[in-house]
C-alpha cells in the first residue's frame, strides 16, 4: 500500500523509501540553503521537492540576498526524473530529523 502525502494542496502517491518517475514543467524555485523545485507534474499535481544536490547549477542569486530563485530561462520547460518521500536525516534545515520529506533524485531536462 502507498502513502499519501499532501504537497501544496495536491495529492501525491510515492512510494516509501524508493523513487518514483515524474515529468512536468518547472514553474518556480529556489530558497536560501535548501534549493526546491516547484513542478506543475504532467497530471496537474503541483509538487515541491528538495534538491538535496541533485538540481545542477539551476538557480541564481536574487540581489545582494542569500536567496537564489530558479533561472528564468529554466521556467517553463519540460523536465523528467525521480523523486522520492524520505526522512530528512538533517539535510534541510527547520523539519525533525525523522520528518518524510519530498526530494529529488534525479532531474533533467527534455525537449
Amino acid at each position: 500500500m502507498l502513502p499519501v502525502f499532501a504537497l501544496t494542496g495536491a495529492v501525491l502517491l510515492v512510494p516509501l523509501a524508493s523513487a518514483a518517475s515524474f515529468e512536468g514543467t518547472l514553474i518556480g524555485g529556489g530558497g536560501t540553503d535548501d534549493m526546491l523545485l516547484i513542478i506543475q507534474a504532467a497530471g496537474g499535481n503541483k509538487l515541491e521537492a528538495y534538491c538535496d544536490g541533485h538540481c545542477g547549477d539551476w538557480f541564481r542569486s536574487v540581489g545582494d540576498s542569500e536567496v537564489a530563485e530558479l533561472k528564468r530561462t529554466l521556467k517553463h520547460r519540460k523536465v523528467r526524473g525521480e523523486l522520492a518521500v524520505e526522512p530528512n536525516r538533517g539535510r534541510i534545515a527547520g523539519p525533525g530529523e525523522n520528518d518524510r520529506l519530498l526530494f529529488v533524485k534525479n532531474v533533467r531536462m527534455v525537449k
